[in-house]
């Protein structure tokens, strides 16, 4: 009886010990190189992210702005204009004209960022479940990557374009300013317009 149960005992270790090694050989552990690249995804979006972090809304009151400074100069300026002033009038004109780019292109650029970020969301889950092959896995991140890459290429182009004007902008608006000032001493409808002009926020800083 005894030799009966030790076989008994000896049978079930062996039919458990072999489940568990069915077991285990049908979940593989995950690779963590896996998630050593979706970090690296996830940090270049984070990038991105910060390349936008321009107030779109200064941008475009901004533009209004520089439209009005040349509508009024080319409506009041009377007389010979100085050399350096029409070089600043000009340069005026080419800020306004980015400014627009950058409106134009903002949405575009931000809604691939966060259409991105869902992606790379969506393979952090596949990983989380095991639902990938390796070949999948470097199929998708080499897509991904490539994606990412040249949004954050994009976001990082136009974030440059705002900010390497800025000195420029502030000194050029002060200057337009200053001009109608003075035009305005003259010119009552001038000075009426420009009592009711609504300045632009300091939002830059």
């Amino acid at each position: 009886m005894t030799n009966t149960k030790n076989g008994l005992i000896l049978g079930f270790i062996i039919i458990f010990g072999v489940f568990l090694g069915i077991s285990h050989s049908g979940c593989n552990p995950i690779d963590q190189r896996y998630y050593t690249h979706l970090d690296t995804l996830e940090n270049k979006l984070m990038e991105t992210g910060q390349f936008l972090s321009i107030d779109v809304s200064t941008i475009s009151i901004r533009e209004q702005v520089i439209f009005d400074h040349m509508r009024y100069i080319d409506m009041f300026y009377e007389g010979d204009m100085p050399k350096e002033f029409g070089n600043s009038l000009a340069k005026y004109k080419g800020i306004k004209k980015a400014y627009k780019h950058f409106l134009s292109q903002y949405a575009s650029i931000f809604n691939e960022m966060k259409s991105l970020e869902i992606q790379v969301q969506n393979l952090r889950q596949s990983v989380d479940n095991q639902e990938l092959t390796k070949e999948e896995f470097k199929k998708y991140y080499t897509t991904e990557l490539a994606d990412i890459e040249a949004n954050r290429l994009a976001a990082e182009q136009l974030a440059h374009s705002i900010h390497s004007l800025e000195p420029e902008y502030q000194r050029i608006s002060r200057t337009m300013m200053t001009t109608l000032d003075r035009l305005a001493e003259s010119n009552d409808r001038l000075r009426e317009i420009l009592d009711n002009y609504n300045s632009e926020p300091d939002t830059t800083n």
